[in-house]
């Protein structure tokens, strides 16, 4: 351990130039001990406490089903990883239990979630935590670390056109940076796709081709626990 009080070992202050660098790799990354990171927390270091503070409110916003249950009190591993000007990023292995009604079916079943810290872009000098913004006036200055890097700002309203150039950005994105997926050929559409091509209003076309060729993209997202529209 380190005899200097102000400077924390588990998490080596969050600084690039501490953490071992990979050559195959643009970010650099540290595994730590979950008991390690509640001793360092609980003896003040504050970087530590903030990773501790945003595991905890992922586990206690978590709803597993009534067969599982997450065994919070086993250590686990978790990989902090930064990079310069990003995010930092955080991915934890956290055990659950499988019962049934009369015994433990299994033990050693790990849940994997992931948590990015960063710092807001709009206010300067802060560091934004799930969502919550802490300012310089309500936290003290030396937690804002360069590892936070600036976050994607989220508008609280996503309009149509906001929509659609998120979309395009993406798409452009893909064409000039994805080398394994770019393609400026045509392919054979599938069996429905929605033409947004030009789209000026509220408007967006459902199209069934008839071996009709194009270009196109496919989005998905969490469809949740409720009936949803569909076209099938």
């Amino acid at each position: 351990m380190s005899t200097n009080p102000d400077w924390c070992y588990v998490c080596l202050d969050l600084k690039w130039d501490l953490y071992p660098a990979n050559k195959n790799f643009d970010y650099r990354a540290r595994r730590i001990r979950s008991t390690s990171l509640h001793d360092s927390s609980a003896k003040g270091y504050r970087p530590c406490h903030i990773l501790l503070e945003g595991i905890k409110a992922v586990l206690q916003g978590f709803r597993p089903p009534a067969t599982v249950e997450l065994d919070i009190d086993r250590p686990y591993w978790l990989y902090v990883k930064i990079k310069p000007q990003n995010p930092l990023h955080l991915i934890a292995y956290v055990y659950f239990l499988v019962r049934s009604d009369t015994e433990v079916l299994a033990t050693n079943k790990t849940f994997k979630f992931e948590l990015e810290f960063f710092t807001a872009k709009s206010i300067p000098s802060c560091a934004s935590l799930l969502g919550h913004v802490l300012t310089e006036h309500n936290i003290d200055k030396s937690v804002i670390w360069p590892a936070f890097g600036a976050g994607r700002t989220v508008p609280s309203s996503l309009s149509a056109r906001y929509r659609q150039r998120v979309i395009k950005g993406w798409l452009k994105d893909c064409d000039e940076k994805h080398h394994s997926c770019v393609t400026h050929t045509k392919t054979q559409l599938p069996r429905r796709v929605l033409d947004i091509e030009g789209l000026t209003s509220r408007l967006i076309r459902l199209f069934e081709p008839r071996g009709e060729t194009g270009r196109y993209a496919t989005l998905s997202h969490c469809w949740g626990e409720q009936s949803m529209i569909t076209t099938t």
